[in-house]
């Protein structure tokens, strides 16, 4: 199944799938340039979009990843 970027944040992507796309899965897989999947932490506020009961399309709730491989972390 072909992926795309949807968001870019330092060394970190955000990738989504097709069925991600279409059937609103969720917002996708963060992998980090390393290759490596990144820990994942949610503590910000949603945005005004996502609050009100719509979707932005970004991971707006995101707050820190962090690379079990190599390290890295925002």
């Amino acid at each position: 199944m072909n992926s795309v970027v949807v968001e870019f944040r330092g060394p970190f992507r955000l990738m989504q799938t097709e069925r991600d796309r279409l059937r609103r899965f969720g917002k996708g897989t963060w992998v980090c340039r390393c290759g490596g999947q990144p820990i994942a932490e949610h503590t910000n506020p949603k945005c005004d979009a996502c609050g009100s009961g719509g979707d932005c399309g970004l991971d707006c709730t995101l707050s820190k990843l962090t690379c079990r491989d190599c390290g890295s972390t925002i």
